[in-house]
């Protein structure tokens, strides 16, 4: 895992682009501050890139939760909410899942009685780098690995290249190259349980076994997600 700074990326930025020593020159063409929204900039490409992948790089620890009101069924999502990956009902030690249901469904059932807690698990939005000494980590437990960094890297070196009206194609194919190597392994980070193999024999003797039984327990409540709000459910 790569423990990067902001001035770290700056350092690799200026010496990729072949101005970390001419200070006054760089200045010139590019200040510090445009140098890290270029890096910012990168940076969201690539956390874009990893949380569309679906294999939890970033999720905010501890979750959030909503306590529900009686006789509401609305609520604001939590700041810098981004994506939700699951939504569970908090029932004394037990978690119990929580299913979505469409927009148009709204209007079933009615609001939830006060006082049931519900944890949201999310992906948070990019937040940019701003002090020098912060690292790479998005507000989570994330450590970039090793490596991934170069796309990074090279993009922002590409960007100040092109304002300096140099070549930045070596820097775009190098960015390239990295983004399909990232790419091609990002999706699988837990290879002992791909989500794309399903125990079909197991669900089939559960059918015939016993037709009424559900893999898990669930919540009764149900959730819909519109704009900035969250709709709770009882069904």
């Amino acid at each position: 895992m790569a423990r990067l700074s902001l001035e770290d990326l700056i350092a690799e930025v200026l010496s990729q682009s072949d101005m970390a020593a001419a200070t006054a020159t760089r200045e010139a063409f590019v200040s510090q501050a445009d140098i890290i929204r270029k890096i910012n900039l990168e940076l969201s490409e690539l956390y874009d890139l990893l949380v569309t992948t679906w294999a939890d790089y970033a999720i905010r620890h501890p979750a959030p939760t909503i306590t529900t009101v009686a006789d509401q069924d609305h609520y604001l999502l939590p700041d810098g909410f981004f994506k939700l990956r699951g939504l569970w009902e908090v029932d004394g030690s037990s978690r119990l899942p929580v299913p979505a249901i469409p927009f148009h469904r709204l209007h079933w059932g009615s609001a939830p009685g006060a006082g049931r807690i519900l944890e949201i698990h999310m992906v948070p939005e990019f937040t940019p780098l701003v002090d020098l000494r912060e690292e790479v980590n998005w507000g989570t437990d994330f450590s970039l690995p090793w490596g991934w960094e170069d796309m990074v890297i090279q993009g922002a070196a590409a960007r100040i290249l092109e304002k300096e009206e140099s070549d930045p194609t070596p820097a775009l194919t190098r960015k390239a190259q990295v983004r399909a190597r990232i790419l091609s392994a990002a999706p699988t980070r837990d290879e002992s349980a791909p989500e794309q193999i399903i125990d079909v024999q197991r669900d089939l003797d559960r059918l015939l076994l016993d037709s009424s039984c559900t893999d898990e327990l669930e919540s009764t409540l149900r959730y819909c997600i519109s704009g900035r709000l969250i709709y709770i459910r009882e069904e």
